[in-house]
């Protein structure tokens, strides 16, 4: 029996797992600590991960980044035929494309181990829609990957877990303690509140920077670079004027921030040099850290301010950093002006899927071993309106779980539901309905029931579907026949190097040497490999193979 955590981010992807008793790390198919959450197409061959990475700067066109953040980006759209004959054009978006990555994610984990559970965690900042968008993702994903059992959490309830499991099996919580976790990620600050005592846990604060973390550094550095790189161009009468040439030299630009944020985080002053970045002209500039710390102004005031309120209005007894990022010099100097005691006791990138393996580990009956209550603030409201009559059953200072049964007219009624505002749920009910039941788990998924007599004078049930609980079976055909496609690769690049190597080996036989129509035939068989072979279909490349094994 083994559990999965996984820590789905829109730069890395981490994923924990707990196998026998023991939590591990699962490594890149490189052996990494982390898998870059990346998809690249080159001649419409998708790689994942690592391989992704290997080929980003040949596929610059192609490379698709922070995929998570695109799920609900209904703008983001991309096109795809399946192969030079079809003539179907494909939309991809970015929920497609999620769906793709977390596919491989899922049967890349399977090659490690066989889990009986997945564990998935999901922003605490995610509204209500997003959260049901990610749900809908990972349902229609389980029709794909077949016995794929999956739970959310949120990431706070994961960094929770994975500070507090082991401490409150040593009693260390008979006095309240509070402790403030940073989670400071690629694209997002969060900052959570947690309290622990005795063998409780309670989230009572969860708050999140938007676009703070290094996406939107990099972001803000391109625009830099781009600036200065068009007026030096502009001080020799020169104009970028192709538009496709320039969105490649902002792609290029934007790979390159990544390097020049690591760099600076040890140097106090570089050197940028990009040679023929345009044509024959190159970008040579000198950046320290005072100009860098200027550039990032905006996001510098929004992290001052944040934890001005925060302190406030809040008592800690610690402060713990999370994310890879709370490494970066901008993060550590920022924090260490007005915060005291922080700690790093966390495994900084692994906390949330470890936290989300402990999770499903310690809270599924066969691993149980220790009673743990965890409350959750919701931070929300849901409204009902029966016939007319409106009446808040749950608010933002209620806690999850969260059960409520509310009676309902015994005949017909006209029943609304609103989530914060907004209107989710409007019928007229015509049946004998007795009871109305909400429940809603730490997962935040809301589950609605409506009890009621039967034809048969019984008592029944009925679920209220407003979770928008649609499974895409034209993606789930999509991605297999892309998988087919990606598999006929592999096997037609391994033919074609099996080939090669055979060629190879017979032209140092003594026999073929001598052997001019043989020489001649090994020849012109290596030549149509160099220079055919990748327009000829897997079929053709076992009909060569044959051949020459014939021969």
């Amino acid at each position: 029996m083994s559990v999965i955590g996984i820590d789905y981010g829109n730069s890395t992807t981490k994923i924990c797992s707990f196998y026998n008793g023991v939590f591990k790390n699962i490594d890149s198919e490189t052996n990494k600590r982390v898998l870059p959450s990346l998809v690249v197409f080159d001649n419409d061959i998708r790689y994942f991960s690592d391989f992704a990475k290997s080929k980003k700067n040949k596929c610059i066109k192609q490379i698709v980044y922070n995929i998570k953040s695109k799920i609900h980006d209904e703008e983001y759209k991309s096109y795809l035929y399946l192969n030079k004959e079809d003539s179907k054009k494909y939309i991809i978006n970015g929920f497609k494309l999620c769906y793709m990555y977390l596919t491989y994610i899922h049967k890349y984990v399977r090659t490690k181990i066989q889990p009986d559970i997945y564990i998935h965690t999901f922003p605490d900042y995610y509204t209500y829609n997003q959260l049901l968008n990610y749900n809908n993702l990972l349902k229609t994903n389980k029709k794909m990957v077949s016995s794929m059992n999956y739970l959310l959490i949120p990431e706070s309830i994961a960094i929770s877990l994975d500070y507090g499991l082991y401490r409150i099996a040593n009693n260390e919580f008979n006095k309240k303690k509070i402790i403030l976790f940073i989670d400071i990620g690629c694209s997002n600050i969060s900052f959570y509140v947690v309290e622990y005592i005795d063998k409780s846990i309670m989230v009572t604060f969860h708050w999140t920077l938007k676009d703070c973390g290094s996406i939107q550094m990099d972001k803000l550095l391109l625009q830099y670079l781009i600036k200065e790189f068009k007026n030096n161009l502009k001080n020799v009468n020169v104009e970028i004027m192709d538009d496709n040439i320039e969105k490649k030299i902002i792609k290029i630009l934007y790979i390159e921030c990544e390097n020049i944020r690591k760099k600076l985080n040890i140097s106090n002053e570089i050197n940028i040099f990009m040679e023929s970045l345009y044509k024959d002209y190159n970008l040579d500039l000198k950046l320290n850290r005072d100009k860098y710390i200027n550039i990032l102004n905006d996001i510098i005031c929004k992290i001052k301010n944040t934890i001005e309120i925060i302190n406030r209005n809040f008592t800690f007894n610690s402060i713990e950093l999370v994310g890879g990022f709370s490494r970066f010099f901008i993060f550590r100097d920022t924090l260490n002006l007005y915060l005291k005691k922080i700690n790093t006791t966390l495994n900084l990138e692994e906390s949330i899927s470890k936290g989300a393996c402990i999770y499903g580990a310690n809270f599924l009956p066969m691993y149980k071993n220790i009673d743990i209550d965890i409350y959750y603030k919701y931070g929300s409201s849901i409204t009902l309106e029966i016939n007319g009559l409106k009446k808040k059953i749950i608010d933002e200072n209620n806690y999850l779980p969260f059960t409520k049964r509310l009676p309902l007219p015994k005949n017909k009624c006209n029943l609304k539901i609103y989530y914060e505002e907004d209107l989710v749920y409007d019928e007229f009910i015509n049946i004998k309905q007795v009871n109305l039941s909400l429940k809603i788990g730490l997962d935040r998924l809301h589950h609605f029931i409506i009890e009621y007599v039967n034809s048969n004078n019984k008592m029944a049930i009925k679920p209220i579907e407003i979770n928008n609980n649609i499974v895409d079976n034209d993606l789930i055909i999509l991605e297999k026949k892309l998988s087919q496609r990606d598999k006929d690769y592999v096997d037609k690049i391994n033919l074609v190097n099996k080939m090669e190597e055979i060629l190879f080996s017979k032209r140092k036989d003594e026999n073929i040497i001598k052997n001019k129509f043989k020489k001649k035939y090994i020849n012109d068989f290596l030549e149509w490999l160099d220079n055919e072979s990748n327009n000829c279909s897997l079929d053709e490349i076992r009909e060569k193979y044959k051949d020459l094994i014939d021969n």
